[in-house]
């Protein structure tokens, strides 16, 4: 059963970050390990001089969060730290705690002991739930959310939720949010997994099908490609 737990969280946290959804010149657009590097170190110049301004506390962990996505060492470890800080600096930001509850997963994935993988897979659920339950529709925290969600083994029993969260940005960019090609192939594709997953391999299709006409040239394209075969 541990082997099977840690052979589980190696491959469960590919967390997304959704940078193509957010303001062009914000810190969280930003994707490349060496600009995020440039915004870490900015951002601790900047707190030395005011280290409780949430606003540098926040962009400090969002990086972080970042770098932890791309698996550099220690990252996750670290975002934890500073986005408590910026939601302790302002209580009311509920995109710094939607970004901590990601940065507890990955922190998680990270953990050497089975038992912090769990603990902090769900802290950062509850801190998950919680920033969508105070705003359900706002499209960044839902796919944040569905991302962490959408590969975490049944014993967390989420899967409804990763569901439930694709399924409202797939409404959404129905509507009309400009959401973007690539992440909408995305959402498209791991619905399509989701359906497998549940063995309706009718609906499956249809987003594999989705996904291919939305970002025909995208990575989502191909991989739902070969779900179609």
């Amino acid at each position: 059963m541990r082997n099977l737990l840690f052979s589980l969280f190696s491959i469960v946290f590919a967390t997304n970050i959704f940078l193509g959804c957010l303001p062009e010149k914000s810190t969280h657009s930003v994707d490349s390990i060496d600009k995020l590097s440039t915004v870490v170190g900015n951002a601790r110049l900047a707190l030395s001089q005011e280290p409780d301004n949430a606003r540098y506390l926040k962009d400090l962990g969002i990086a972080l969060h970042n770098l932890a996505h791309k698996k550099v060492n220690g990252a996750s470890k670290e975002a934890v730290i500073y986005l408590e800080k910026a939601v302790a600096a302002d209580g009311k930001d509920f995109e710094a705690l939607a970004y901590l509850g990601s940065a507890h997963a990955m922190l998680g994935r990270d953990s050497r002991f089975v038992v912090n993988k769990v603990r902090n897979v769900n802290k950062g659920l509850s801190y998950l739930d919680r920033a969508v339950k105070t705003n359900p529709e706002n499209i960044v925290f839902r796919l944040i959310r569905g991302g962490v969600t959408y590969k975490l083994p049944e014993m967390f029993g989420r899967r409804k939720t990763a569901f439930e969260d694709y399924h409202f940005v797939e409404k959404s960019v129905a509507a009309g949010n400009p959401l973007g090609s690539v992440l909408s192939a995305e959402a498209y594709y791991k619905l399509g997994m989701l359906y497998t997953k549940k063995k309706d391999n009718t609906m499956a299709k249809r987003y594999f099908l989705k996904a291919l006409d939305i970002a025909p040239g995208s990575n989502w394209a191909a991989l739902a490609k070969k779900e179609i075969r």
